[in-house]
């Protein structure tokens, strides 16, 4: 438990709040409870002073309640002003920090990391850390709460305030027990939900496949499947914590029938009054609320430690496994060769790249060869820096490619993968997107060199045109050409090429291969196709 409180405490001392606005609210929230507490202690003067005719008691803390409960309302209003205040900034910046560190994952760890919890990871797991503030706050005033009202009661009352102060440990033995089991029931909750977020994902982009065979019927069945696993799990958790709820409510009851008992006697023994006493039960409810918040703070523990422990292994891993040396790079004018070095790579204990060494010069078309499987994909996932664990070595022209910092690697070197990786954008958008700076009339000059100008004038919006659903509303070789047009408007020192040409008619195959061929005059240019290459230039080939 000390260490699970401790992880917490941590993560909140790692969030980054105003010193000012933290103590503000803190301040706003202690004021606000402890002025609530007065109310039951005036009540309690009322009732006495009904039961001896007492106007003046009667009016005086009549006049005491109603100004303290203005004030409580004025702090409750800050309260929760700041705590909207203060939340909504944690969750931005825990957000933005969940998002952008996923990015910062190497692609090998990022492809063993579903969609579904990446997902929830930015919209659910980071609501842990406003949970983790709230929890923070409750502590500090249900600690200042038990004490204040614990003190209130052995005025009143100690005898009873015993009886009340008994119940305590029960209530923490029956928390922590049940806490254990909640954390595991969120673990398998969280990762239930993981899967089902993909689930739909999946199902959602491949609408069209499904329809093509048919199975929408049985892809409804396994939704249905995976969304009754989730509420039989939630459902479970419910259920633990009920039981818990209703086992110390019994423990509640019979502490409560003892102290009423006991209190009725004292009333008729003449040493309690009746003010007293109903004073005394409102203070027992309040301390019942501070012990049983309490207890619970492990039960919250370990639900948030399921989202903390994922997020923590999200924004400590997936860093690139080469350190890269800045200073040892000098960017050099242009690239002219890409020299493989006995480059080895594996997939679980399979030799996938074996031993390879090659050369590739710009001047000329590089083409890589192989079968389905061969490797291919592969080779240019590491020449692109998306797969860092392999060994050998790989150097531009004298430079290895693990000194070169990646900021840099990315303006030398430009992939154009088999898929047609289009954003939902405008095209003019997608086309900008790794430099905003690029002039229109480039723009123009590009897509007049790979047959797609004349397409998007047509369009009613031209190239402010908006793109649905990451390319669905155009054609593949349409998408394929923006993807191509967009890598050239980079302009890099290196070009890799993977099937583009697949998805095109022979008039625009022919088209781009004279472009690439064009490209490959003053940069280095490596081509896949399982299609024969018409150029007129020499080039290489690289069997795999």
């Amino acid at each position: 438990m000390k260490k699970e409180i401790s992880l917490v405490f941590k993560y909140i001392l790692e969030l980054d709040l105003s010193k000012w606005e933290f103590s503000s609210l803190l301040f706003a929230t202690i004021m606000a409870n402890l002025i609530n507490l007065t109310q039951p202690f005036f009540l309690g003067k009322v009732i006495d002073g009904v039961t001896t005719f007492s106007n003046l008691a009667i009016v005086n803390n009549l006049l005491f309640m109603a100004t303290f409960f203005v004030f409580s309302m004025f702090f409750l209003y800050i309260k929760n002003k700041k705590t909207i205040e203060i939340v909504s900034k944690i969750e931005i910046d825990m957000k933005k920090k969940i998002f952008n560190s996923i990015f910062k994952m190497s692609y090998k760890d990022f492809q063993i990391n579903n969609e579904g919890k990446l997902l929830n990871l930015i919209e659910e797991d980071a609501m842990v850390f406003s949970n983790i503030l709230s929890t923070l706050l409750s502590m500090i005033i249900d600690i200042l709460s038990f004490f204040i009202t614990i003190g209130i009661m052995l005025f009143l009352n100690s005898t009873l305030s015993i009886i009340f102060i008994l119940i305590f440990p029960i209530t923490s033995f029956i928390y922590y027990f049940t806490g254990k089991k909640l954390r595991k029931k969120q673990l398998e909750l969280k990762n239930e939900h993981d899967d089902y977020i993909s689930f739909i994902t999946e199902s959602l982009n491949n609408f069209k496949l499904l329809k093509i065979f048919n199975k929408e019927t049985d892809r409804g069945n396994h939704f249905t499947s995976k969304i009754r696993n989730i509420y039989d799990i939630g459902i479970t958790k419910i259920l633990i914590e009920t039981k818990s709820e209703i086992l110390l409510q019994i423990v509640l009851f019979i502490n409560n029938m003892v102290v009423l008992i006991l209190g009725i006697y004292m009333i008729f023994m003449g040493t309690f009054t009746l003010g007293s006493l109903i004073s005394f039960n409102s203070y027992s409810e309040k301390f019942k609320q501070s012990a049983l918040s309490l207890t619970k703070i492990n039960s919250s523990i370990q639900n948030m430690l399921v989202s903390l422990e994922r997020i923590h292994n999200i924004t400590t891993n997936g860093k690139y496994h080469f350190k890269v040396v800045e200073e040892n790079y000098i960017k050099t004018e242009n690239i002219h060769t890409v020299l493989i070095n006995n480059l080895n790579y594996y997939v679980d204990s399979k030799h996938i790249l074996k031993n390879l060494n090659f050369e590739f010069r710009s001047g000329s078309i590089n083409l890589v060869s192989g079968e389905s499987g061969s490797g291919k994909t592969t080779l240019f996932n590491i020449l692109t820096k998306l797969i860092t664990s392999y060994s050998g070595q790989i150097f531009f022209d004298t430079v290895n490619i693990q000194n070169i910092p990646n900021k840099e690697y990315r303006k030398i070197i430009c992939y154009v993968t088999q898929e047609s990786l289009i954003f939902s954008e405008t095209i003019s958008n997608n086309l900008k997107l790794y430099n905003k700076n690029i002039t229109q009339e480039e723009i123009i000059d590009i897509c007049k060199k790979l047959n797609l100008h004349e397409f998007i004038s047509k369009l009613e919006n031209g190239y402010d045109t908006y793109i649905y659903k990451g390319g669905e509303t155009i054609s593949g070789g349409q998408a394929q050409r923006l993807c191509i047009a967009r890598a050239a408007l980079t302009n890099p020192d290196i070009f890799i090429f993977d099937e583009i040409i697949s998805s095109l008619d022979a008039y625009n195959a022919k088209l781009i291969t004279n472009f690439v061929e064009e490209l490959s005059k003053e940069k280095i240019v490596v081509i896949s196709s399982h299609q024969k290459l018409n150029v007129k230039s020499s080039y290489s080939i690289l069997k795999l």
